[in-house]
């Protein structure tokens, strides 16, 4: 194990696998960054080695011992990293499963009812979904693969026809269309039904955006600016699309409650911009115009949670092109302070959250794509480094 010492942040809120506009072209090297609740001043922890290329990272509780592990999408080599929790933050080196071609995003949940959290990783290079049941001690089996539409970008859950059992959308990239896959329950999917989003989709979301208990979908479209509300009928179809300007080249979507009204509102990453759009929930699945706000260069990724304890929803944002995370804390009102940035790996593209040490705080795992040389060889690591707010 290597040890480091570097800035770093953190953050809070679900998983949400989001995605930088992606350049297929060329070899991208990097790590994961895992951090505390933050403060001014660090404390180091091991570093744990990846594959190639960690694109998406998530959690879950693989082994059952009610610890937070990771998930890591290696979009290099074509396989996901598990790596078990030790409970104090640190991680056992990762074991690695084999998925389709460049799986760009991971997500977790239980496909089979067995109440084990299984894995889905989109698979961007072969257009296909691997799913990877959990054995429950933190093994999986081998991969079974769903074809999805184009190059896609973004997987998501959730139960889009009341039936309790967990589904899948994905944000399809080259054919403009999500993805749903209606779960059998027993871990095999139905084929997916495709429904039109706006150019490029990236990421997608889910939500309940107009009160009716039925899980919506919001899609950030890279290619035109926009983000995508569709709304459910609760069976497992969707209305058609309606769409909300954002600013340049959308990366990455996800939802909090950012003006304390119990609508669920929208904030989008816009990469071009170096922006994070605030867009407000107007509660029958509408929304108002958006309002920004300055991030690093190059915004990937965003998500939300607590960081100074007031219980408002703030926002982390990764910025892939100045390798730092920012922290936009919330007024309450829907406005947001100004950013305050704290260094991570090289190039940053996926955030995510969880407890990893227990002490009850929310810590930060951010999957960077960047490069070391090591006996001109390229590296790949997972750097675990704590630190909290305060408020001095």
């Amino acid at each position: 194990m290597n040890y480091s010492s570097s800035p770093f942040t953190c953050m809070v809120h679900e998983k949400e696998s989001v995605h930088r506009p992606r350049d297929n072209g060329g070899d991208h090297y990097g790590g994961d960054y895992l951090g505390n609740t933050c403060t001014k001043r660090f404390v180091t922890q091991p570093t744990n080695n990846t594959e190639h290329s960690p694109d998406s990272v998530t959690t879950g509780d693989f082994n059952g011992d009610n610890r937070t592990d990771l998930a890591v999408a290696n979009f290099g080599d074509n396989t996901v990293g598990i790596l078990l929790s030790n409970g104090d933050g640190t991680f056992q080196s990762q074991v690695t499963y084999g998925t389709g071609k460049a799986p760009s995003s991971v997500t977790t949940g239980d496909f089979d009812g067995d109440g084990r959290t299984d894995l889905a990783a989109a698979n961007n290079g072969d257009n296909t979904v691997s799913i990877l049941l959990a054995n429950g001690d933190g093994t999986f089996r081998n991969q079974v693969t769903y074809g999805t539409g184009n190059s896609p970008s973004s997987v998501t859950t959730g139960d889009f026809n009341g039936d309790n059992r967990t589904d899948l959308v994905i944000a399809n990239f080259a054919d403009n269309t999500v993805g749903i896959l209606l779960a059998n329950g027993d871990g095999t999917f139905q084929s997916q039904v495709t429904y039109e989003s706006g150019n490029s989709p990236s990421s997608v979301t889910t939500a309940d955006f107009n009160g009716d208990n039925r899980i919506d979908l919001a899609v950030a479209n890279n290619g035109d600016n926009t983000v995508s509300i569709l709304l459910a009928n609760g069976d497992g179809i969707f209305h058609r699309q309606v769409t909300f300007r954002t600013g340049n080249s959308p990366s990455s979507v996800t939802t909090g409650d950012f003006n304390g009204d119990k609508r669920t509102d929208l904030a989008v990453a816009n990469f071009a911009d170096n922006t994070v759009s605030i867009l407000l929930a107007n509660g029958d699945g509408t929304f108002r115009n958006q309002v920004t706000y300055g991030t690093g260069h190059f915004p990937s990724s965003v998500t939300t949670g607590y960081f100074n304890g007031d219980k408002r929803s703030d926002l982390a944002v990764a910025n892939f092109g100045d390798n730092t995370v920012s922290i936009l804390l919330a007024n309450a009102d829907g406005t947001f302070q100004s950013q305050v940035t704290y260094g991570t790996g090289n190039s940053p593209s996926s955030v995510i959250i969880g407890d990893f040490n227990g002490d009850n705080r929310t810590d930060l795992a951010v999957a960077n794509i960047g490069e070391a040389h090591i006996n001109n060889k390229y590296w790949y690591c997972a750097l675990i480094v704590t630190k909290r707010f305060t408020d001095e």
